[in-house]
């Protein structure tokens, strides 16, 4: 299981000792909590690119100008990259790439995604230069959101013989977030070969080769590449009820709503394709969500926490009980 967090204290952070094997936080590099945390638990961190316009590094994917001091240089960054690994002890072995960038109602998250692909360019030397592997932009079921990441790599692969390449064969691994939590929805959609997700982006790209004119193994790519979670809860498994409570979230995942089937995580676990997958969020100091979180900012265990953190077991989950240290 991983973590994913903003500017977490210490005294947050260890409760989770156990049963947590990665953790990120939208950016490059990790607090002195977060370090201390990591180096005492023997917990990889994963970096990430989160938009054209990044804090950590300060440099904005926009800015063409190789002396401006905002330029996302890959000496710049790969030094940002060396500087965070000189401080932790596991070593670092992927990066993950740009958060929801098919959002075109965020200013800060949307990218073109031909724009996408002129940007992958210097986020593929990065990863060589440092010896990451590559995890692609986020997408997810959605069809809007498939239909974006195929023009993604439609286009990268378009800029296969450019001066500086852009490589559809260097993503190893697909990032995605999904917020639903029945078992059914993610057979249907994660089972290789057979999987929407996969079948979808598959027809797509086929259909974007066509339009320019080239043959490419599409369906091989698509089915040898596995797929890392990088977010997911119960937010939106049953409109309007889109934000279930705590207690809610915790009884669907442990198998305990009917129509839910086993749950998301056991399936996630399951699936051979995923390899990875993180809750959305851990904590957030504020404004909170208490609903998703997994621990108050007493550091007491809300009940998906203690689902996470007890093996998905009803029973020690306790869905209806109340916060607790969980000693």
């Amino acid at each position: 299981m991983g973590l994913v967090a903003l500017k977490t204290p210490f005294e947050m952070l260890e409760p989770f000792a156990d049963g947590v094997n990665w953790y990120y936080n939208y950016a490059m590099k990790t607090t002195d909590d977060e370090t201390e945390y990591l180096n005492a638990y023997g917990i990889e961190y994963v970096p990430m690119f989160i938009h054209e316009t990044m804090w950590a590094p300060n440099c904005s994917f926009k800015v063409t100008d190789p002396n401006a001091w905002n330029y996302c240089g890959v000496d710049k960054i790969v030094s940002y990259l060396e500087d965070t690994q000189s401080r932790l002890t596991v070593p670092m072995t992927k990066i993950l790439g740009f958060n929801e960038a098919w959002d075109e109602k965020s200013a800060s998250k949307w990218i073109e995604p031909t724009a996408q692909a002129e940007y992958w360019k210097l986020v593929q030397q990065i990863a060589e230069a440092t010896n990451l592997s590559l995890v692609s932009p986020t997408y997810s079921t959605e069809h809007s959101h498939i239909e974006w990441f195929a023009e993604f790599l439609n286009a990268c692969y378009l800029m296969r013989d450019d001066e500086v390449p852009c490589t559809v064969e260097k993503i190893e691994i697909f990032a995605t977030h999904e917020y639903f939590c029945d078992e059914d929805t993610w057979r249907d959609e994660y089972t290789p070969e057979t999987g929407e997700i996969i079948t979808n982006l598959i027809a797509a790209l086929e259909d974007l080769a066509e339009l320019n004119d080239y043959t490419y193994d599409w369906n091989s790519y698509v089915n040898s590449r596995d797929y890392m979670v990088t977010e997911t809860n119960c937010t939106w498994d049953r409109w309007p009820d889109y934000l279930p409570e705590s207690s809610t979230h915790c009884e669907r995942i442990t198998g305990q709503v009917e129509g839910y089937g086993s749950g998301s995580i056991s399936v996630i676990m399951d699936l051979p394709n995923i390899t990875h997958f993180a809750w959305f969020v851990m904590w957030k100091e504020s404004p909170g969500r208490e609903e998703v979180e997994l621990i108050r900012n007493d550091g007491q265990f809300l009940p998906p926490g203690r689902a996470l953190m007890n093996q998905l077991d009803p029973t020690l989950a306790d869905c209806q009980g109340s916060p607790n240290k969980m000693d």
